[in-house]
């Protein structure tokens, strides 16, 4: 029998959309979760025949790895009880798959582990990029390049943080809060502009500012309070706002000089990165981010832990979990809203925020791989959420935290980066 039901708050729809063309080959599938379903399983059906049967999933979700032919195609969902038995079904829809559409199937992982081998620096820095920077700087043209090195030498004179106490009492208070992520945001900062500026000046005094601040980070508590909300023995629990941008830059400052380390020290590194990413995946586990990616931190964690497992794969065994649990959900059901359109559901501050860190590991990824995330219809048209809701005369964003200030520098680089990503004048 048919037992679908609509979908509730905090639910994804089904997609690709009944009766639609899909802007991507192929699209990634979601639907609304069921009662009667300890599992599920996609099908497909090119007239009679079942093209595509994936199953049992347990998330509500699925990206096929291999592209469909051009042609009309019918989908829907079959529930499985706990015995793997059919317990009902979703409704049928109907689908297009036109010819020349931008392709886009969950790649392997494996795979690109086997790719990426040797590769280094692969966020960013990949190809001439290098080169290409320097030559820019020779000719001038790094507008920040002075403020870059000004903050990386002032970054330098510093002196190592302390670890940071926890809450008083083990309460959360806002105070408190600000004071532990402080020393894990600024330094991340650190260690993320001493690598680059070693990257690209090679001078040594950077290598010795990256590593020092590296094993300043390295040699905190990954469980403790600067962990990514792990439970704490005084009732309190890490603070994310740490651990989010540490587990962001010292993947970057790895992928930069990491093989500058000694081997205690990569190996000290790595045990940290490990637990640090294990937590953030088991946290989206936790939550079936998959099915349910609306818990706002974690879609902003997303992009840091696919950074991580594009900056640690080959040196990490479970950065291939990483990578593959990012990409499943990029492919899918991440962003949850807007759909095709672009659009977003928090004001035009946060689009541009997030937009900002979800498009570097697209960005990071498709200069090191064959997998370009830009190609989904989201990425393709979400600039003109900024277009239509905060042009550039705005006085003011229309709704939502932090949109009360007329489009700034960070939204003006976000919109112009999508420019040039899908060569866009609009």
């Amino acid at each position: 029998p048919v037992v679908e039901r609509e979908e509730r708050p905090q639910e994804m729809p089904a997609y690709p959309e009944d009766g639609k063309a899909v802007g991507v080959n192929p699209p990634g599938f979601t639907w609304t979760p069921n009662e009667k379903a300890a599992a599920y399983r996609l099908e497909v059906r090119e007239g009679s025949s079942v093209t595509v049967s994936q199953g049992p999933l347990t998330s509500t979700v699925c990206p096929l790895s291999k592209t469909l032919k051009p042609g009309s195609y019918s989908w829907q969902v079959v529930y499985l009880d706990a015995a793997g038995a059919p317990a009902g079904v979703s409704k049928t829809r109907t689908f297009t798959v036109s010819a020349g559409l931008p392709e886009l199937p969950m790649p392997d992982v494996a795979r690109l582990k086997a790719q990426l081998a040797g590769v280094r620096p692969r966020l960013f820095l990949s190809g001439n990029r290098i080169q290409e920077l320097r030559e820019a700087v020779r000719k001038g043209r790094v507008a920040q390049w002075s403020v870059f090195l000004e903050r990386t030498d002032r970054a330098l004179a510093e002196k190592p943080y302390a670890e940071p106490a926890g809450y008083k009492g083990g309460k959360f208070n806002v105070d408190d809060w600000r004071r532990i992520f402080t020393p894990g945001k600024q330094g991340s900062a650190h260690v993320a502009r001493a690598a680059l500026a070693y990257r690209l000046t090679g001078e040594e005094k950077y290598l010795e500012g990256a590593r020092r601040w590296m094993m300043n980070l390295a040699n905190w508590d990954p469980k403790g309070i600067m962990s990514h909300d792990v439970a704490q023995s005084d009732g309190s629990e890490g603070n994310d706002e740490a651990s989010m941008p540490m587990l962001e830059r010292m993947s970057y400052a790895w992928d930069w000089m990491g093989d500058k380390l000694t081997p205690e020290e990569k190996r000290r590194v790595l045990e940290v990165m490990t637990e640090r990413g294990n937590q953030v995946l088991r946290l989206l586990h936790k939550q079936d981010f998959l099915s349910h990616p609306f818990s706002n931190h974690e879609g902003r964690v997303l992009a840091f832990l696919g950074n991580a497992g594009l900056a640690f794969l080959g040196d990490i065994p479970d950065a291939e979990k990483w990578l593959d649990y990012v990409l499943r959900c990029y492919l899918t059901s991440y962003p949850g809203w807007g759909g095709d359109e672009g659009g977003w559901a928090q004001g035009t501050s946060y689009w541009a925020a997030y937009m900002y860190w979800l498009t570097t590991f697209a960005e990071a990824l498709r200069d090191v791989t064959d997998v370009d995330i830009f190609r989904k219809p989201f990425y393709r048209n979400t600039g003109y959420f900024a277009v239509y809701f905060h042009p550039p005369y705005a006085p003011r964003g229309g709704f939502g935290d932090g949109a009360y200030n007329p489009p700034g520098e960070a939204q003006r680089m976000l919109v112009e980066n999508l420019a040039n990503a899908f060569k866009d004048p609009v």
